[in-house]
C-alpha cells in the first residue's frame, strides 16, 4: 500500500508538472538570441561575500539539524522517527549543496537590452515583454537567473543595479509556477534544491505513515 501510495504521489506530480508547462509554453513564442561578441557588455559585477553567505547559512543549517536529531535521539526510541526526520533534514542540506556547487550566472546590459546568462552559460538578449521577472528571479524566455537574496548574495549592488532595474521593471512580473516550470525546465540549483526537499518531504511522510 505504501508503494501504491508514492507511486500515486508520483504520477499526481508528473501530471500537475506537465499541466504547467503547458500553460508556460507554447508553441512558436520563444526564439533564439542575437549575437552580442560584437557588442559593448556593462556586466554586473559578481558578490564577493556570495561564498561567505553559503557557507554561514550551511554552518547555522547544519548545527540546527544535528541539534534536533540529538533532541530526537534522547526523547525518543523510534528508529522510524528518527529516520523520517533525517530525510526531512536531507532535501534542504541538498539543496544548499546544488546551490554551492552550481554556476550563479551573469547578468549584463547591452543597448538598453538585457542580457541574462544562465547557470549552463546559454544566454538570452530581450527587453519589454521578453523579460519576465519575480523577487529575486529574472528570466529572458526559458534562460533564467537567480539574483540573490540579502543572506545569500548573487550580484554587487552598484551603477549597473540602477540601470538593470529599470529595464527589469519594464517586463512582466509573472506568478510563482511560471517561475519554478522556467527554473525546472532549465535545471536550475535553484530548481532542483526545491525538488530535492520536495521528495525527502514526501519519503519522510510516508516513512511515518508506514509506523
Amino acid at each position: 500500500l505504501g508503494a501504491l501510495a508514492a507511486l500515486a504521489m508520483i504520477c499526481l506530480c508528473v501530471g500537475l508538472l506537465h499541466r504547467l508547462q503547458n500553460l508556460v509554453y507554447r508553441p512558436g513564442v520563444e526564439k533564439g538570441a542575437e549575437p552580442v561578441e560584437e557588442h559593448s557588455i556593462s556586466w554586473v559585477p559578481p558578490a564577493p561575500e556570495r561564498a561567505v553567505g553559503i557557507k554561514r547559512v550551511s554552518i547555522a543549517y547544519g548545527l540546527g539539524a544535528a541539534a534536533t536529531l540529538g533532541a530526537l535521539i534522547l526523547l525518543t526510541n523510534s528508529k522510524v522517527l528518527l529516520l523520517a526526520a533525517a530525510l526531512a533534514l536531507t532535501g534542504p542540506a541538498i539543496a544548499l549543496f546544488l546551490f554551492h556547487s552550481g554556476r550563479p550566472g551573469h547578468i549584463g546590459v547591452v543597448d538598453k537590452k538585457l542580457l541574462v546568462v544562465d547557470h549552463n552559460n546559454l544566454y538570452h538578449l530581450g527587453q519589454g515583454p521578453r523579460i519576465f521577472y519575480r523577487k529575486h528571479f529574472v528570466m529572458v524566455d526559458d534562460v533564467a537567473v537567480f539574483t540573490g537574496t540579502a543572506v545569500l548574495p548573487v550580484f554587487k549592488p552598484g551603477p549597473q543595479t540602477n540601470e538593470l532595474a529599470e529595464i527589469v521593471a519594464a517586463g512582466i512580473k509573472v506568478d510563482r509556477k511560471t517561475v519554478f516550470i522556467k527554473l525546472l525546465q532549465a535545471g536550475h540549483p535553484v530548481a532542483r534544491g526545491a525538488l530535492a526537499c520536495l521528495v525527502c518531504t514526501v519519503s519522510a511522510a510516508l516513512t511515518l505513515l508506514a509506523l
